[in-house]
């Protein structure tokens, strides 16, 4: 080349064993050439990704002078690449190139619990990733491929599912396949028996003061799912007015505070899961009342006075153990 010119730059591209391959699987080593025409020499030569310099050696990416290898190329090395190159003339910018990284279907939905009662319509959606997007999808209850009860479009796949018999409970997979290959780890849900939770039982004021309330029960059977606990705490009789609700996930304890001294509170406790809320349980329970402590300090009989908070106090820690059950005759808590 006579005279001095700027690096005309074209960037070419293919895989090691396969330099004109048009398609790119996952696993394969991709081959890049930064094909350089400059005088004087270049430089400085960089390449770029999607706008962004790459660094030589992360993520599985090599540079050697003005080539580029990706040893085992995965589904996110998908994207544009371009050269750069340099001289005492200026810059010359390289075309870009695509490449589309083909892949199996993978799952994109998260493993779940469906609980539902025998005859009763449950609707499971899988969504899975794939390179090409043209999929189709398999599903399987217990090993058993299930044949016209789902649709698919495009990604997704929903499936209706109606529980008939005890045996149809169980895990429930589906599976998509394309030009790339088929699914290796299928998207995974369970079907369980289901109902309503039992109530809580043995409902107890663990600690008690002027202005809190510690209350502890003993959760009954989650009716096939994760349940959770909950208290709504009331203040006055007729005309109730709701002060406070609280949850629990995995323990039926709430602490209670910021509560007025001497005061009687009713607690409505009761279980939920997905498919509804158990009988719900009603626990009266008061706060103790704040006495004058100058009176006490002055009074000649502070021994009786003692005497007389503490059998308050037990009168009221037995007060809290009782409970009943809406819409039920009697439940011992």
């Amino acid at each position: 080349m006579s005279g001095t010119v700027a690096p005309q730059v074209t960037l070419l591209m293919g895989t090691s064993t396969k330099p004109t391959v048009p398609h790119i699987s996952e696993g394969d080593e991709v081959f890049m050439k930064c094909q350089i025409n400059a005088n004087p020499h270049t430089y400085v030569i960089q390449f770029f990704f999607n706008g962004t310099q790459i660094v030589d050696n992360s993520d599985g990416v090599f540079i050697n002078n003005s080539s580029l290898v990706i040893k085992s190329v995965r589904r996110h090395h998908s994207g544009r690449y371009q050269c750069f190159a340099n001289n005492s003339e200026g810059r010359g910018d390289s075309n870009e190139l695509s490449i589309f990284v083909t892949y199996a279907p993978v799952c994109q939905t998260h493993k779940r619990v469906f609980g539902a009662a025998l005859g009763e319509k449950v609707k499971i959606q899988c969504r899975v990733g794939a390179e090409p997007p043209d999929v189709a999808f398999q599903w399987t209850v217990n090993n058993n491929e299930l044949l016209g009860s789902f649709q698919s479009f495009g990604l997704e796949s929903t499936l209706t599912f109606v529980p008939k018999t005890k045996r149809d409970f169980g895990v429930v997979a589906c599976r998509a396949k394309n030009g790339a290959g088929v699914q290796r780890d299928p998207c995974v849900f369970s079907v369980v028996a289901a109902g309503i939770p039992s109530p809580v039982t043995g409902c107890l004021v663990v600690n008690q003061t002027s202005s809190s309330i510690l209350i502890d029960c003993i959760s009954g059977d989650d009716g096939g799912l994760e349940q959770a606990f909950h208290l709504e705490l009331y203040e006055g009789y007729g005309q109730r007015r709701m002060v406070s609700n609280h949850s629990q996930k995995h323990r039926a304890e709430f602490k209670l505070t910021g509560l007025s001294s001497g005061t009687q509170y009713l607690a409505v406790i009761y279980a939920s899961n997905g498919k509804g809320r158990s009988a719900p349980i009603e626990l009266t329970v008061p706060t103790l009342a704040l006495l004058n402590r100058k009176f006490v300090a002055d009074s000649p009989h502070t021994d009786d006075i003692s005497i007389v908070l503490a059998a308050a106090l037990g009168m009221g820690l037995a007060k809290g153990v009782v409970g009943k059950a809406l819409q039920r005759p009697a439940i011992e808590c």
